[in-house]
């Protein structure tokens, strides 16, 4: 599917439901906000879908008391998916109204990989991308639509969100130039930075240390992982997005070349974040049932601390042996 084509289908709906997957990060509130404003630029009307629990860092980017609960596909002509491809990653409260409906939009970065089934046959997948955010600066510049400092700021933030302030691997020459027209157009470059990555709350610092307290090293210091339980969060007052903050921060350690953050959602249902220094962890996350990128990626399944515990070591040998 062109980007022309997505901006033609886009003009002839009249009322537009925009999703992300569920426990959307920085790069996926950027591009449903950033979208969303683009919408209603062209006089059209559409409505932001997400679920979220409380208030967190991106609330001081994103208008989140904005976003809406209660889809209902008969009401929504057209349905735009970003930064996901899959129908199951979508949030459990929206799957079964999306599937029900007819005209549907994806725009992703993330690899399509053999015999995945997409929810459309209009697609618009550019997997060299570092984040969706990027195509969408694209689509905005090649169909001639607005970048307001607003949609500018939303669109920054997913690129930074992505690229971790192009710390990861995933950088092209047309990152930085995205970045730089973004700057252009106003992007509020700052706010963004400090509540990225400047301020943090006491809570935020008491998550940290309790992620440096749980570290356990393998392969010689080459690789390390911090599970949080239910009960750790619970002692923390702390939910499964307040440590999902710091998915990146693990693989910064010198020597690290893999790192797993393990979070519980709910009893024995974990969910693992992959980040790497090079290495592929996209295939073993794919194996697992999740996806993601090269050197960022994530799963989640049902599997007691116990098993993970006995797990762990076999899972990392075999990533680290390119398996």
């Amino acid at each position: 599917m062109t980007i022309n084509r997505v901006l033609a289908k886009i003009k002839l709906a009249k009322r537009i439901a925009i999703f992300a997957h569920k426990n959307p990060d920085p790069d996926a509130y950027g591009a449903m906000f950033a979208m969303r404003e683009f919408c209603r630029n062209l006089n059209l009307d559409a409505d932001i879908f997400a679920i979220k629990n409380k208030r967190g860092y991106l609330d001081n980017i994103f208008p989140l008391e904005e976003v809406k609960t209660d889809f209902k596909s008969g009401d929504y002509d057209l349905v735009i998916i970003l930064d996901m491809h899959l129908i199951d990653r979508l949030a459990p409260e929206f799957v079964s109204e999306v599937e029900k409906s007819k005209n549907i939009i994806v725009i992703d970065h993330h690899k399509i990989v053999e015999g995945e089934k997409l929810p459309t046959k209009n697609y618009y997948v550019m997997e060299d991308y570092a984040a969706t955010c990027e195509i969408l600066t694209d689509f905005a510049v090649k169909c001639n639509l607005k970048i307001t400092p607003t949609i500018a700021t939303y669109l920054y933030t997913g690129l930074m969100g992505d690229t971790d302030r192009f710390l990861h691997k995933n950088l092209t020459r047309h990152v930085f130039e995205t970045a730089i027209l973004l700057y252009d157009k106003k992007a509020e470059i700052q706010h963004v930075y400090d509540y990225l990555y400047r301020y943090k709350t006491q809570q935020q610092l008491e998550i940290y240390k309790q992620m440096l307290d749980n570290l356990i090293y393998y392969e010689g210091g080459k690789a390390v992982c911090s599970i949080f339980t239910l009960k750790d969060l619970k002692r923390l007052d702390a939910d499964q997005e307040d440590v999902k903050f710091y998915t990146n921060d693990l693989v910064k350690i010198k020597g690290v070349e893999l790192s797993i953050l393990c979070i519980e959602y709910k009893k024995d249902y974990f969910k693992f974040s992959l980040r790497s220094n090079g290495l592929n962890t996209v295939n073993f996350s794919t194996r697992m049932g999740g996806g993601g990128h090269v050197c960022a990626s994530a799963f989640e399944t049902e599997i007691s601390l116990k098993e993970i515990k006995k797990l762990m070591p076999k899972w990392i040998k075999g990533i680290m042996n390119g398996k």
